[in-house]
């Protein structure tokens, strides 16, 4: 995971979904708490202005939703500073 501004880990505890705060390595914790993660690009890594276009794999993504059929979800762009999240609808919340 890409480091630098990323808060991830960090917010992932402050809003109370972990128990305490999880270094990148322990990611196979999150099914402990119920979470999940993909990755929309597997090939090239950074801030979203640094990954190519073409580079997303928007498949793999639709795909494992079908296949773990989540209760929700959660994309986020730090680009677009936008995080979108569906669950019975959706809402866009602006950062």
């Amino acid at each position: 995971m890409h480091t630098g501004t990323n808060r991830f880990w960090k917010t992932l505890d402050e809003v109370g979904l972990t128990s305490g705060q999880l270094e990148p390595s322990e990611y196979q914790r999150l099914q402990q708490f119920g979470i999940g993660l993909t990755d929309l690009c597997i090939t090239d890594g950074g801030n979203d202005d640094e990954i190519p276009k073409g580079a997303l794999n928007v498949a793999d993504l639709a795909e494992n939703i079908k296949r773990f059929e989540p209760r929700s979800a959660l994309t986020a762009s730090g680009r677009r500073r936008k995080v979108s999240y569906v669950a019975s609808g959706s809402e866009d919340i602006d950062l």
